[in-house]
């Protein structure tokens, strides 16, 4: 450094390799002496819309800035671009579909969705040359009359037969393993495709319309492992056909009468395979479930939602709905679920299983985290159809710092998971969408047994029907036939306490219920803190049943039963029996001596919590390398402080976290093997900016007293 820190820095003394900096919110400042360098974070913080959503998107071409919704393939030959096949690129930025409006983020539903297309430009994946067509060795005519020679290919000139003009040739097992046939055909006339292969069975393309333009060479890829089909590439007969090793193949096109000359020229024949196409789509570092649509010709439907989180877990699909842009099936094309995998999320260079074999992901960093894709894709067929296309969008459910934990407030441990369609909301609590949703509350000592208890909570029914609330075998508290319910089973008889009353939808209510072993064994139901009369009321009989082996659930029972759809705002469990004060307290949300054995009042941590990690390279969007100063900046604009951070050495590595509100809530610091030094400087406008260049007066060289000429005379070591 230039000279040895004093006051007013401060050392800062840092245990193990890095040091955490709480930001709350502040304006994070790397400064480059480069506006189109680290955009995101340089000196240029007052550039208009710098940000296209919260997540951290550009705007404008620029460089990749790999923010959530980024899709990036790093697949040869393959690339992605808008829905109107225009911008393409090999990495789809999140602020660029943003631009688009392609890529929407949900705060209430706390969802990221984009769409986008996946086209494979190469028009040869791992082709086999099955036919240069530079002899008629082996070719004869099947249908119509002329004369064979080669010029362009395999040349025929004469009359048709019967309608068409058809050459043969048998080709052995040229085209076992291969998934495509690929030719170029040529004809002095606009007409249609005559094809077919012959081995055991036959297949044909003929009964539908497959143009050749006139005097145009015409390139079409088809299927050959396949079924029949009336869209797409598919053929119209499939008389039992499969692969073998005496393959004959029938090529020509259609003539509209038998006694006009017509030429036929085939050329540039071969047998080629699918390409596996991989996607990486950054995402927050929670997600909850991923759906996948494909578009289908009028509408995006559903092929899949999965559960990438943690390990591959599929929640359920429908096959069929993966279709390439022309209307072609993967089914058809692959058979049923075969040609595509998913994978779990995973960081930069990790390796994770998925549905069908794995990803190794890309060195890219920006956001840490992303999910996968694979797609076999057809070769192209120079742009004839949209063979070689998916038009897709992915819809991606995100969590907060705490994931698809629901916290258990009482100290006793007893956290809730969430699985399926259960969405944290901004407010406080959970809302269960009534089909996927609900929490499982493993078995714990402090909520096993118990003889005497309560039961309490907020919810908000929104939906009409029976629906179960709470369960932990025997006990079940659910609303049946329009009316709250709460049986607790015994040995020898079921206690049961059924409201007079209809359950009212959608408004928060406050139900409580209680059952005491020692006294009448009726459970008990209050509503809003009053007790309710109740027009069934029996008393249990017989020893409890231990429900220790089983788990509790909210919004659901383990074996069946329809699911809940409303919100839990709040749900405790008291290991005695609260008195009619207690629990009017309760209603009033006030404190009483009784401590909950099990609590849950779900808040929002940082919503959509993204890492982003920095790297020691000259990448324009996360590379170190680029930072030219040795120093970083935090300051809110609405303050007149700006925190400085001073290092020795150029940082090893940088992260920041920021949330679906797109502030910047935490920053950390690898100081390698430098040190760093804490200091603030006073500014009294941080938002001035005296020639509107963009770059605040604060941050600005030429203005005494801002950070960057205060700390003029420091310099780094760059390792």
């Amino acid at each position: 450094m230039g000279r040895t820190p004093s006051a007013p820095f401060e050392p800062l003394h840092i245990r193990g390799e890095s040091i955490t900096i709480e930001t709350s919110g502040k304006v994070l400042v790397l400064p480059t002496e480069n506006a189109d360098v680290l955009p995101l974070f340089n000196e240029w913080t007052e550039k208009p819309t710098v940000l296209r959503d919260n997540f951290g998107g550009l705007t404008g071409a620029g460089s990749p800035d790999y923010s959530v919704g980024t899709v990036y393939t790093p697949t040869d030959g393959v690339y992605l671009t808008d829905v109107s096949g225009t911008n393409s690129t090999k990495t789809l930025t999140g602020g660029k579909l943003k631009e688009l409006g392609l890529l929407t983020v949900d705060p209430v539903g706390h969802t990221v969705t984009q769409d986008f297309e996946i086209v494979n430009t190469g028009e040869s994946n791992n082709s086999t040359v099955v036919d240069n067509c530079d002899s008629v060795i082996g070719w004869s005519i099947d249908n119509g009359v002329g004369a064979l020679d080669i010029l362009g290919g395999v040349r025929f000139v004469g009359t048709g037969g019967a309608g068409s003009i058809v050459l043969k040739k048998s080709f052995g097992s040229a085209f076992t393993d291969k998934n495509f046939i690929v030719f170029s055909i040529f004809s002095s006339i606009t007409t249609t495709l005559k094809l077919a292969l012959s081995s055991t069975g036959i297949l044909i393309w003929s009964s539908r319309i497959f143009p050749v333009i006139a005097d145009t060479p015409t390139t079409f890829v088809l299927p050959i492992t396949t079924t029949i089909g009336s869209v797409g590439t598919l053929p119209s007969t499939n008389s039992g056909y499969t692969i073998g090793g005496s393959t004959i193949l029938y090529v020509g096109i259609a003539t509209p009468n038998n006694t006009n000359t017509y030429t036929c020229i085939l050329s540039s024949l071969s047998a080629d395979t699918a390409k596996p196409a991989y996607l990486e789509i950054a995402t927050p570092d929670n997600i909850q479930n991923t759906t996948l649509q494909c578009w289908t010709g009028s509408a995006y439907e559903t092929v899949r939602i999965d559960s990438l989180n943690g390990a591959y877990s599929n929640i359920s699909g429908d096959t069929t709905k993966l279709k390439m842009l022309d209307g072609t099936s993967f089914d058809d094309v692959y058979t049923a679920g075969l040609g595509r995998a998913v994978f779990p999320k995973g960081a930069a260079e990790e390796t994770k299983n998925g549905s069908t074999g794995s990803i190794t992901y890309s060195a890219n960093q920006g956001t840490k985290n992303r999910i996968g894709y694979m797609f076999s894709l057809p070769p192209s067929d120079g742009g004839r159809t949209n063979f070689n296309k998916l038009r897709l969008r992915v819809i991606t459910a995100y969590q907060d710092t705490n994931g698809s934990t629901v916290a258990d407030l009482s100290g006793n441990g007893n956290n809730g998971t969430i699985y399926g369609g259960v969405v944290k909301l901004n407010g406080g609590g959970l809302k269960f969408d009534g089909s996927t949703g609900y929490v499982k509350i493993p078995s714990a000592t402090s909520i096993n047994d118990l003889t005497s208890f309560t039961i309490c909570g907020i919810i908000n029914k929104t939906a009409s029907g029976d629906t179960h609330l709470y369960n932990k075998y025997p006990k079940d508290l659910y609303v049946h036939t329009g009316r709250l319910r709460f049986d607790v089973l015994c040995s020898t008889g079921v206690g049961i306490a059924r409201c007079s009353n209809t359950f009212t939808l959608n408004v928060d209510t406050f139900i409580t219920i209680t059952y005491d072993n020692t006294g009448t064994r009726i459970p008990e139901i209050y509503i809003n803190g009053t007790k309710q009369s109740l027009g069934v009321a029996t008393a249990a009989t017989g020893d409890l049943i231990p429900d220790s082996i089983y788990t509790a659930m909210l919004g659901a029972k383990s074996s069946y039963g329809t699911l809940f759809n409303g919100i839990f705002k709040t749900f405790s469990i008291y290991d005695s029996v609260l008195s009619q004060d207690d629990i009017t307290a309760l209603y009033n949300q006030s404190n009483i001596s009784s401590t909950a054995v099990a609590s849950y009042k779900p808040t929002i941590n940082h919503m959509g919590s993204t890492s982003h990690i920095f790297a020691d390279s000259t990448n324009a969007s996360y590379g170190l390398q680029n930072v030219t100063k040795p120093w970083i900046a935090l300051y809110d604009p609405a303050s007149s402080e700006v925190d400085f951070y001073l290092f020795t050495h150029r940082p090893k590595n940088l992260t920041y976290k920021r949330d679906e509100t797109g502030e910047i809530y935490e920053v950390t610091l690898y100081p390698g093997n430098g040190s760093i030094y804490w200091g603030r400087v006073h500014y009294s406008d941080l938002t001035v900016d005296s020639d509107s260049n963009t770059i605040p007066d604060c941050l600005e060289a030429s203005i005494a007293g801002s950070v960057t000429k205060f700390l003029e005379n420091y310099s780094m070591v760059i390792p």
